[in-house]
């Protein structure tokens, strides 16, 4: 009802009213039993800024735009609107409908939210949102007319002063247009400079300085929200060699609240990759190895996201979750992880280096204190390593990352370390040994360098086919003293043949 038709007031509608204007917050809102008009109302009144909407739906959630960035209005294991009813129940709940009475007469009372009413409400509010993001759709991404926004959308970084513009390198205002799920949590500013962080770098990688380019061109891509080189990183070395410095910096410098921290286990485990959605950094400090039942699995996550493969993500008590994750990892640990994969792919997936110097006994208590204060200079320290990552069209490769790359596949399929030393590969059909000759030479070669469970003989051909690049195959072969009478069959591995091992003679 608008101000011309409504009729005057009476005495009680006064006093309705003025009781309500010691609300702060309250307003004037249909009746609940017509929740289409309660949610166009709150749609215009709440989800409105400046002419333009800052409500959103995408993969089965509502997301509101907070000024500088869309944020998710759920929580992780509970109802799926949990965050947009809370924000409905304290407006609601100060907010008076007019109620007619039988004799003509109309009165303002409270709305008295109830959790049907707001059900009743989100449901007619999900047909009036604006922005209906596709489900298979990533953010960075376009939300409407985008006029005013030049340049792709995953070319502009939200800081608090505005949406930084990479290319550019200009400042460009906030605006809902952009449908980016974080902002960085400090201002940009051009002449930020990093004292502390420059000298603990330098003394970090005196032996390395190929590490140091890494470190930058990987923070580079972090803040860029780029995901197609499909590398993570893997620093290793002993306590108080800078680790936990390095994966802090990294957490500040996107924030902690877009920051995940899992575990190896947990990300193999059945809701392991929940807590990933919508995250730009996900952080292992002081990885350990994952239990053998989740090792695989855990595997074959990094390697599905790490790679920009779309994954189904269980979700506790609602439906499945699909789509590429957008997480760039960073593992720290204080000896190489281990990581199943008889094909060695996952270990073609990490920049890696090594930090030998330790400071134990001699730490600096404030160094995480000065640092923080450094965080746009070490922005501007990121864009750096993005400018010389973007003009090589690769990462500059770590001194120390090539001996850890051998040991890394050799921990991850024992099967190429097997291959190496006991079967030369000619992929010719022709070269075969019987399978459990070679299986017999795999279970004392497991043994010899301390292995406590060897895969059995199924495993042991299919790794072997893996590791191998499907050079390595086992089929049934014809014996080679059979007559065709007898037609006798038995299971050889082909393409190789066997060297000489002293355990095995």
């Amino acid at each position: 009802m608008n101000a011309q038709s409504r009729p005057a007031p009476t005495d009680m509608q006064l006093i309705a009213r003025r009781e309500i204007e010691a609300k702060p917050g309250a307003l004037e809102v249909p009746s609940p039993s017509e929740p289409y008009r309660v949610a166009k109302c709150l749609n215009r009144e709440l989800y409105t800024a400046n002419g333009l909407p800052t409500l959103a739906y995408w993969r089965g959630d509502f997301w509101r735009h907070e000024g500088t960035h869309w944020e998710l209005r759920s929580v992780l294991g509970r109802n799926p609107h949990i965050k947009l009813k809370n924000d409905l129940y304290r407006v609601l709940d100060a907010a008076v409908y007019e109620k007619h009475q039988g004799d003509g007469k109309a009165t303002l009372v409270d709305w008295k939210p109830t959790s049907s009413k707001l059900n009743n409400t989100i449901d007619a509010l999900m047909s009036l949102v604006d922005y209906v993001v596709p489900d298979n759709a990533t953010p960075p991404m376009l939300a409407g007319d985008t006029g005013e926004l030049p340049g792709n959308p995953g070319e502009f970084v939200a800081m608090e002063n505005g949406l930084f513009h990479i290319p550019t390198g200009k400042m460009h205002p906030h605006t809902p247009r952009l449908f980016n799920t974080y902002c960085l949590p400090y201002a940009y500013d051009p002449n930020a400079i990093t004292p502390v962080w420059s000298q603990f770098l330098a003394e970090t990688f005196a032996h390395d300085p190929n590490a140091e380019k890494c470190l930058q061109e990987f923070a580079g891509y972090i803040i860029s929200g780029r995901t197609d080189m499909h590398k993570a990183l893997l620093m290793v070395g002993p306590r108080r060699a800078g680790k936990g410095t390095i994966l802090r910096v990294l957490t500040q410098l996107v924030g902690k609240n877009n920051t995940v921290a899992p575990t190896l286990n947990s990300l193999g485990g059945d809701f392991g990759a929940w807590s990933l959605i919508g995250k730009p950094l996900a952080v292992i400090g002081d990885a350990r190895e994952a239990k053998p039942g989740n090792n695989q699995v855990m595997t074959e996550r990094l390697l599905g996201i790490i790679g920009e493969d779309s994954i189904t993500v269980d979700r506790k008590g609602i439906s499945p979750w699909s789509g590429k994750l957008s997480n760039r990892f960073v593992i720290a640990s204080n000896e190489l992880p281990r990581f199943v994969d008889a094909s060695g792919a996952i270990v073609s997936r990490f920049m890696m280096f090594e930090l030998q110097r330790s400071v134990e006994g001699n730490e600096d208590t404030h160094l995480g204190a000065k640092l923080s204060k450094e965080m746009p200079g070490i922005f501007n320290w990121a864009l750096e390593g993005l400018k010389r990552l973007e003009e090589a069209g690769r990462f500059t490769v770590p001194t120390t990352m090539a001996e850890m790359t051998n040991h890394m596949h050799d921990a991850a399929s024992t099967a190429h370390q097997f291959i190496e030393d006991c079967l030369e590969v000619t992929g010719n059909e022709n070269d075969r040994v019987r399978t459990p000759e070679v299986y017999k030479m795999w279970t004392r070669w497991h043994q010899e360098n301390g292995y406590r469970n060897t895969p059995n003989q199924a495993t042991m051909c299919r790794n072997l086919r893996a590791a191998s690049g499907q050079r390595i195959n086992d089929r049934l072969r014809d014996l080679p003293d059979s007559t065709k009478k007898e037609r006798k069959r038995a299971r050889f591995v082909l393409g190789i043949k066997l060297r000489p091992v002293d355990f095995y003679y």
